[in-house]
């Protein structure tokens, strides 16, 4: 069984989680940063317009009288520009604008942005609303007074003003402030932040993989324990199934053994009598070959012939008797010959491994070796379909359906039907029972481990649970139909190819 890599897959889970985990943080840092950042500037924005507010209310009530004008062509201009850059050119203020309520520019440290309209800007539309708007932007270029500057971070608030003690907004200021030094800092604390935590994730995470790896070698070991304790389970069940089949087998093997050694006695005994004859008809037939005459007198001691052999009146068994007992007793060599060489086929002892396997054949084979096991008026019908060799381990496979047909015997079936064909690029191999059928009640237990209904002295518990696990370890499943007094129909599917974790196992 293939081994669950726990170190790999905590590994690889625990740093997607790291850089997730660190992204997010990131980002989170930023967002907070940005948004106190934000928060402080827009108060002391805010701060900053009411007290311009108040410093030049002369003029802001010329610029509201006439919410249509510009400013620019009003002689308090210019005071009023050098004004903004006297109080706030040391405030890391880069630029003012004063809007009416309509959204007009009526003022601006920006000459040529004078006369433009904000009247659908959502910033402009929450200040006249009474709530002041901040946004945070990156600028590459950015006029400030009588300069351009270059690559900062810049928040623009805009801010309502009031005059005259008027609960609405009279108009707006928008105010650029300069933040890149903040913004820096608030970067670099969001970097250290980071690093920090990044720090404490790897010394966290170093004791957990401590941890796991250790879990992981507990969990491997009971794996392989649970591995070792299904083999054993495995080999038990068949070497109870092998043990009932040996025992039927050699009484199969018995018949033509004891024939076989009656026919090998007697002509034994034959082989004893003429003995003589033939050492007698050699000598002559030697002693014929060393003379060149055609006619021979020859003297023998015939009391000693007499004493050693018959009268001749019984010459021994006819050949013809011979030969019928030398057939017969080969065909009681081959006969056991066959029965050995299913009964191989059917343990696959010297084949442990995977390879391309004949369902079709090794069904013959099950069947030639069952049926010394299971009653002898229970019928065996075969339809084997044209099916491809199926990879796997024939031992186990034999094993299956074994079970599976000594089990359908025992449920009083009558005839056993063994059936195989290739469904969508996997084998279906059934069999199927008119016995007595598996009540509903039960149907749900047959697979577990030690559940049988044969009672404890003829039944382990292990045969339908051993089968599961040996199918599903070749990447198969097997799935039952039953009707009560009806019978019973095992289906068992396999895939034409082993799978690799079968593979790797062996």
């Amino acid at each position: 069984m293939k081994q669950f890599k726990l170190v790999r897959y905590v590994t690889i889970g625990s740093i997607a989680f790291f850089i997730f985990a660190i992204a997010l943080l990131a980002f989170m840092l930023r967002a907070n940063g940005e948004s106190n950042l934000l928060d402080l500037a827009e108060r002391n924005n805010v701060r900053l317009t009411k007290l311009f507010a108040k410093s030049v209310e002369v003029d802001l009530h010329k610029m509201f009288r006439n919410p249509d004008v510009t400013y620019d062509n009003d002689p308090g201009y210019d005071p009023l520009l050098a004004r903004v850059r006297d109080h706030m050119g040391d405030l890391e203020v880069l630029k003012v604008k004063i809007f009416t309520p309509s959204g007009l520019t009526v003022f601006s440290t920006e000459l040529a942005q004078l006369g433009q309209s904000k009247i659908t800007n959502l910033g402009f539309l929450s200040a006249m609303q009474g709530i002041p708007k901040s946004e945070l932007t990156h600028r590459d270029q950015f006029s400030a007074f009588d300069e351009v500057v270059e690559d900062r971070d810049v928040i623009s608030s805009y801010v309502p003003v009031y005059i005259d003690g008027q609960k609405t907004p009279s108009g707006v200021f928008e105010v650029y402030s300069d933040v890149t030094p903040l913004f820096k800092k608030y970067e670099q604390e969001t970097i250290f932040v980071t690093a920090l935590a990044a720090g404490l994730f790897i010394v966290l995470w170093g004791g957990l993989f401590i941890i796991i790896r250790r879990a992981d070698g507990k969990l491997n070991e009971q794996v392989e324990e649970n591995q070792r304790t299904k083999l054993h389970m495995a080999e038990s069940e068949k070497m109870a199934s092998l043990g009932e089949m040996v025992a039927a087998v050699s009484h199969e093997l018995n018949t033509p053994i004891a024939f076989v050694q009656s026919n090998l006695s007697i002509l034994s005994e034959v082989i004893g009598e003429s003995m003589f004859q033939s050492e007698l008809g050699g000598k002559m037939i030697k002693f014929c070959h060393s003379s060149e005459a055609d006619v021979i007198n020859v003297k023998v001691n015939a009391k000693s012939i007499r004493s050693k052999t018959s009268d001749g009146s019984d010459m021994g068994m006819d050949p013809a008797e011979l030969q019928e007992m030398i057939d017969q007793s080969l065909s009681g060599i081959t006969q056991m010959s066959e029965l050995v060489a299913n009964l191989k086929d059917f343990t696959r002892l010297d084949r442990n491994r995977t390879s391309n396997y004949d369902l079709n054949k090794g069904l013959d084979n099950v069947h030639y070796v069952i049926r010394s096991v299971i009653p002898e008026d229970v019928q065996i019908v075969k339809q084997f379909g044209d099916i491809p060799a199926v990879e796997c381990m024939a031992s186990q496979i034999n094993q299956v359906f074994s079970n599976l047909i000594q089990n359908a015997a025992h449920a009083g079936a009558k005839e056993i039907t063994l059936s195989t064909k290739e469904v969508d690029g996997r084998i279906c191999a059934s069999v199927s029972d008119n016995g007595s059928g598996i009540p509903a009640d039960v149907l749900p237990k047959i697979f577990d481990s030690f559940f049988t209904t044969k009672g404890d002295d003829k039944g382990t518990g292990l045969g339908l649970y051993v089968s599961k696990d040996i199918i599903e370890n070749h990447g198969g499943e097997i799935t039952v139909e039953s009707r009560p007094g009806k019978g019973t129909t095992f289906y068992v599917w396999l895939p034409i190819k082993t799978p690799d974790a079968l593979r790797t196992a062996i």
